[in-house]
């Protein structure tokens, strides 16, 4: 297992930010430039525009076109707002164009950064594949490495060019159609933990476990973590305090570290997102990830940031979960303490798959979980959604406060079920104070 302090991991963020352009090799005939990045992990949220991507689906859970910007509502915080801006985004094969705006409201062309969606209509598709292995365990990595290399050999079409990319920015492949790059750029993987624990192994705890014990005072959490869980059973022997008292030092020292991956993860999605606007053809990534928890206001921000810059760059994000379907533990002589472990489990499993989820949604992308075929899921993945309406509106006398607003789209077609961004910040986000 290879580690690396804090230091070296924003060392490592900056020099990922700044080849990028890496993701455009030789294979693109006309690179852009790349643009200077931010200092990593400072943010401006200056809401001008909100730019909703949305998913409408059948009852069948197929994608539902046809409908113009007339059959749709969008409400901030609860109030109606005039949408300013309508496009459609069409897969290849699936209508006539790639667009369609409504007469007399802002076309994609003015809210896209890179190519504008009325010229995407080409036959080339662009899929980067980005291995969390700052996040991504040992055995789950092997697991993912597999099912990549067998689905890259079957899935990738003549005219599609693929990229191997990892979240630490030590494996980076480029864009390419060649089979022997790509697969052994998913050999070259590694699992990099941005830190090494400085007590033992146990108790190994995790983002959220840490969350809860210092900032919630969740007293089942800090049970759970004290007394070895699932991963850690009976680590110590000692009196009941001594045990608390070495869970709670452990989420001291996670807490600041799992922040700062997430931080660090987020901005390199965003990074490679908004890279990838410059690209003439259909652009989907493909996050593989155990996943990972957005806690903080700042971290919150910065996953709805994700979320804009795919739209404006006119990309879908898929995700999958690389650990695979959830099994609960039983345990006939502690009947009690198994049940007790295992709510507490399904809750960390969902909030790990929580920002993975909000991503896909918002962004018109799937997300493949709770199932062990990763192969199958991951073909799945290479599949954008037929139909996808990017709505945007203009939040005019929103106070630049930091506050979250909650956005709610409703659409006229019966038995539709709609997947749009949950909301924004208007501003810089308030940091909450601690318990």
């Amino acid at each position: 297992m290879r580690t690396v302090g804090v230091a070296q991991l924003l060392a490592v963020c900056a020099g990922l930010l700044f080849t990028q352009a890496l993701l455009f090799g030789a294979e693109q005939s006309t690179p852009s430039a790349p643009e200077s990045p931010s200092p990593p992990f400072r943010f401006q949220a200056k809401v001008k525009g909100v730019l909703v991507p949305t998913l409408v689906l059948d009852r069948h859970g197929q994608a539902i076109g046809g409908l113009q910007s007339r059959d749709f509502q969008i409400f901030d915080n609860g109030k109606k707002q005039v949408i300013t801006g309508f496009t459609v985004q069409t897969r290849l094969g699936a209508g006539t164009t790639s667009t369609a705006a409504t007469p007399g409201i802002e076309t994609s062309a003015q809210f896209s950064r890179g190519t504008p969606v009325e010229d995407s209509r080409v036959s080339r598709r662009y899929i980067a594949l980005l291995f969390d292995d700052l996040h991504l365990s040992g055995s789950n990595l092997v697991q993912v490495q597999k099912a990549a290399k067998q689905m890259l050999a079957k899935s990738l079409n003549s005219a599609d060019l693929a990229a191997v990319l990892s979240t630490s920015g030590r494996v980076n492949t480029g864009f390419t159609h060649d089979q022997a790059k790509l697969q052994q750029g998913i050999a070259n993987l590694r699992q990099v933990r941005p830190y090494s624990h400085p007590l033992s192994e146990c108790p190994d705890i995790d983002h959220y476990e840490a969350y809860l014990i210092l900032q919630v005072h969740d007293p089942q959490a800090l049970h759970v973590v004290a007394t070895g869980g699932a991963r850690c059973p009976g680590f110590l022997n000692g009196p009941k305090d001594f045990n608390e008292g070495v869970a709670k030092a452990a989420a001291e020292w996670e807490m600041p570290r799992g922040e700062q991956a997430t931080y660090f993860t987020l901005e390199v999605i965003r990074q490679i997102v908004r890279q990838m606007g410059n690209l003439a053809g259909q652009r989907t990534l493909i996050l593989i990830s155990p996943g990972f928890i957005a806690l903080t206001p700042t971290a919150a921000n910065l996953r709805s940031r994700v979320i804009d810059t795919a739209a404006q760059a006119n990309v879908t994000i898929s995700a999958l979960d690389a650990r695979g379907l959830y099994t609960e533990m039983e345990d006939e002589n502690k009947r009690l303490e198994s049940q007790v472990l295992n709510q507490f489990m399904r809750e960390d499993n969902l909030a790990f798959g929580a920002v993975m989820s909000q991503l896909t949604s918002s962004t018109g992308g799937t997300y493949y979980h709770d199932a062990n075929d990763f192969e199958g899921g991951l073909a799945s993945l290479f599949v954008p959604p037929e139909y996808l309406y990017l709505l945007q509106f203009s939040p005019n006398g929103t106070k630049q406060d930091g506050t979250f607003h909650v956005l709610k789209v409703k659409v006229n077609f019966k038995g539709a079920k709609v997947h749009a961004r949950p909301g924004y910040f208007a501003g810089e986000p308030r940091q909450s104070k601690s318990k």
